[in-house]
């Protein structure tokens, strides 16, 4: 029997042409989990293939409609011309946190040490900031991770504090360090409403967040979308974004 989920899906399927979509990460765990969210927000109306850099599957990379990269796949653009077509349209990924991983780590005691681990130095110290940024400033952080290069430790065990006995990590349990007592996993960000929204834009696909339940995902997004009305250098993604809020928060 169809459901009510499962009919809607077909009715929007009727009304869009299938779009292609290539999600290329540094490491696969990250591309997969991207993957899934831009599957759960476009349903049936997009074919999601997740790509890695650090397991070289990107060298399987066909051509799709779009193409979704995060900052840190390549080292360099040159590299990245070798999977994505000079033509291809281009989405970088930007994440971000959630409102229930802010307030679990405002709850943590102001000036306790916390080592942040994540895949690589520069994106533990990149993850601090825009935590600090989002209010959690209470606490002392300490970015851990191996060399984006080498993939090596930065520093060894011996280098960690004694006193810091608290990591947090997104999702990246393997390379937090031993001797740890406790330990956060705050799961991977999800994409930012900028990414989605602009994704949207490039595919035709707007007016599908219009159909689907986009009162539920823009109260989710509204700080974002407020940031982004203010300081995002591309106006057409922040009008549409407050054109999206303003219908379905004002629907009756």
């Amino acid at each position: 029997m169809r459901t009510g989920a499962d009919s809607g899906s077909a009715e929007l399927g009727r009304k869009y042409m299938k779009k292609s979509i290539s999600v290329v990460t540094l490491f696969p765990g990250a591309s997969q989990c991207y993957a899934g969210q831009i599957r759960e927000l476009f349903g049936d109306l997009v074919e999601v293939y997740s790509y890695s850099t650090s397991d070289q599957s990107v060298e399987k990379i066909t051509r799709t409609d779009l193409y979704l990269v995060s900052t840190d796949a390549f080292k360099i653009a040159e590299e990245e011309s070798q999977y994505v077509p000079a033509d291809g349209q281009v989405v970088e990924i930007y994440v971000g946190y959630s409102k229930e991983v802010i307030r679990r780590l405002k709850e943590i005691p102001a000036g306790t040490r916390v080592l942040f681990v994540n895949v690589t130095h520069q994106m533990a110290r990149e993850a601090i900031t825009q935590l600090e940024q989002s209010g959690v400033n209470q606490l002392q952080f300490i970015p851990y991770g191996p060399d984006v290069f080498t993939m090596e430790p930065t520093f060894g065990d011996d280098v960690v504090p004694e006193n810091v006995k608290l990591a947090v990590t997104p999702d990246e349990m393997d390379f937090v360090p031993a001797g740890m007592e406790q330990v956060i996993n705050i799961g991977h960000r999800p994409c930012t409403a900028n990414t989605m929204i602009e994704t949207a834009l490039r595919l035709g696909l707007e007016s599908v967040m219009e159909e689907k339940n986009s009162r539920i995902i823009f109260t989710l997004w509204l700080p974002e979308i407020t940031a982004l009305s203010r300081c995002s250098s591309a106006p057409e993604i922040w009008r549409v974004s407050w054109i999206f809020f303003w219908k379905f928060w004002t629907r009756a």
